[in-house]
């Protein structure tokens, strides 16, 4: 009889049946091909997308709800918290050997790893913002009214959502260089390009601005009822290329292709059996809950990565 590692309450016996859970979190960063994602709470696997390879299973103090699970740009660590009890922590991803962690931050709701890989960008509900050391996990300086921040890969800039304000454009020292009008009550994504910034909200449309600045270059209604869920800028093509749905009456994602001159539509396509999806590969690919690797300018699969088989005792 084997050993089930990552469901140790689940036995191994020679009659089985394979169960998948279903994928809830997915990690990834904007130009690393490692990532992390992990069904509900605790268990968390790392992947390298390029070589399509599973690199560890780890155990995790993980819990589910907002967005607590981050992956460094270098791949070497992941981060993951909990609103109750465990806080955030910091993991190595090549073992899952814990690296720090501080259980004095509580209400934990959204975990980014910043671009220089010195930085982990924490928010909290009813807290400030958080900016901590990702070798020692001590607090840099909060910053207050703020919900989350998003950077550039491209440029020293970063967009700023505050709570319940305009977004804030400003550069790496924290000047403002513009505000982005507030148009609903929940941004979605965002997504920086060379010179550009696409925003998508709750409810609302895509709006593109310049980030020199601030001038809003284009508005892309993606249908009534229908949102954008998340944005990227596939540099492969030099396209903007969003996952929208359609929150009002239900129904199937769509991966819709942006011209970045205009926020025209070039291409749509139906994207079923998935309800997470997340960017990478510098835009070119997006990887989906059912573990498809999918190319963002054609939607093709172009790989399968299998995320926690196991198995348990058939009936």
């Amino acid at each position: 009889m084997g050993r089930n590692f990552l469901y140790p309450g689940w036995p191994a016996t020679d009659v089985m049946i394979e169960r998948r859970p279903v994928i809830r979190h997915i990690a990834t960063f904007y130009d690393s091909p490692v990532i992390a994602v992990a069904d509900f709470e605790r268990y968390v696997q790392i992947w390298d997308i390029d070589s399509q390879r599973r690199i560890a299973d780890l155990e995790t103090t993980l819990d589910f709800g907002g967005n607590r699970l981050a992956i460094t740009r270098d791949g070497q660590h992941c981060a993951v918290g909990a609103y109750h009890i465990h806080g955030v922590a910091l993991y190595e991803t090549k073992d899952g050997t814990e690296v720090w962690r501080r259980k004095d931050l509580k209400k934990v709701q959204s975990i980014r790893a910043s671009v220089d890989g010195q930085r982990l960008l924490c928010g909290f509900e009813g807290k400030s913002f958080e900016l901590l050391d990702v070798k020692t996990g001590r607090s840099k300086p909060s910053l207050r009214g703020v919900k989350d921040v998003f950077e550039s890969v491209y440029d020293d800039l970063m967009i700023i959502d505050t709570k319940g304000r305009d977004f804030k454009l400003a550069n790496a020292a924290n000047k403002q260089i513009a505000t982005v009008p507030r148009t609903t009550f929940a941004a979605l994504g965002f997504a920086f390009a060379p010179g550009k910034l696409c925003i998508t909200e709750s409810g609302g449309s895509t709006r593109c601005y310049d980030t020199r600045t601030g001038k809003e270059l284009w508005e892309h209604n993606p249908g009534n009822g229908i949102h954008a869920l998340d944005l990227t800028y596939d540099e492969s093509t030099q396209m903007f290329a969003a996952i929208t749905w359609p929150y009002q009456k239900g129904g199937e994602h769509q991966l819709v292709t942006l011209h970045p001159d205009d926020g025209e539509a070039v291409r749509r396509t139906a994207i079923t059996g998935a309800h997470e999806f997340a960017f990478c590969s510098n835009g070119s690919a997006f990887i989906t809950s059912d573990g498809k690797i999918r190319n963002t300018a054609t939607a093709e699969v172009k790989g399968v990565l299998n995320f926690f088989p196991f198995t348990e005792k058939a009936c």
